[in-house]
């Protein structure tokens, strides 16, 4: 029975050591597991994707894609010409045309 003791102990130990090496792989497939998903931080549309190779690898920091705010509100940044500058008035509507778009499509 002195015997067994230590034979326990080792069976007791071998299976303590294999349990915390499964524990150590299973976080680091969990940790795998959350940066394969990614999340926007708000809602909208997508408008440009930087890579369309599905399983490939984004080095840190780099963009994955451009996203369009829907909650968000619009805010443009513009210049008027002097000689418009005294019939410009906050509140005022505008036409904008953004040159990068077609312009024959209406």
């Amino acid at each position: 029975m002195i015997r067994k003791a230590p034979l326990v102990f080792l069976t007791f130990l071998l299976a303590f050591l294999s349990s915390s090496s499964v524990e150590e792989r299973i976080k680091a497939a969990q940790d795998v597991l959350t940066r394969v998903e990614v999340r926007a931080p708000v809602r909208g549309v997508v408008v440009k994707f930087s890579h369309h190779t599905p399983g490939g690898v984004i080095a840190p920091g780099q963009e994955i894609l451009e996203l369009l705010p829907l909650e968000e509100e619009l805010l443009v940044e513009a210049y008027v010409r002097p000689i418009d500058i005294d019939v410009i008035q906050r509140g005022n509507e505008a036409q904008l045309r953004l040159t990068a778009l077609n312009q024959q499509r209406k």
